[in-house]
């Protein structure tokens, strides 16, 4: 149904993502990847096709396993409330404590700020994509004062990467505030 969808509209990146991702749950890592690199030619930076080509990439080399994976997609679309994300962004840190995607978030969920200034922290000291760095960077820049020299470090730094646009566009108004 995605490739129908994409002959339809030969432009339009949604049905090609939608397809990364259920390549991704399939287990077809490389098929996965390549969906995501035609996500970023038709639309640079298209929701988080740069991040998730990242974890196709990683489910296929190895160095991401399915039990990583499967905690990003529970917390990313799990319907879960703050408290339960909390708690499984927590059980899954104590088991993956290098996979920065769950310092994002346990920060997100963090009604705590020096909770979640922490955990952002963390998640940057483990950081290897520039679209997740992007996402922590302004996580944590919006939990700081506006007027901190610390706030307007991590902006400027979000802004020079080619990570999220999303990111790219909150980091370039908080530099305006």
């Amino acid at each position: 149904k995605y490739h129908e969808a994409s002959e339809v509209d030969p432009h339009d990146p949604d049905p090609v993502y939608q397809s990364g991702m259920c390549l991704l749950e399939l287990g077809a890592y490389a098929k996965a990847q390549e969906a995501f690199e035609e996500v970023e030619r038709l639309a640079p930076g298209w929701f988080r096709c740069r991040s998730d080509r990242w974890i196709a990439d990683g489910l296929d080399k190895g160095t991401i396993s399915n039990e990583e994976f499967m905690l990003v997609r529970t917390l990313d679309d799990g319907g879960l409330d703050a408290a339960q994300a909390s708690s499984l962004a927590r059980q899954g840190i104590e088991r993956f404590p290098e996979f920065a995607p769950l310092y994002l978030f346990l920060g997100d969920c963090c009604g705590n700020e020096e909770e979640a200034i922490a955990a952002y922290l963390k998640g940057l000291e483990h950081v290897e994509e520039p679209d997740l760095e992007s996402r922590l960077l302004c996580a944590l820049a919006g939990r700081l004062p506006a007027d901190s020299p610390e706030r307007k470090q991590l902006v400027e730094r979000a802004v020079k990467l080619n990570g999220s646009l999303v990111a790219l566009a909150s980091a370039k108004l908080m530099g305006l505030q």
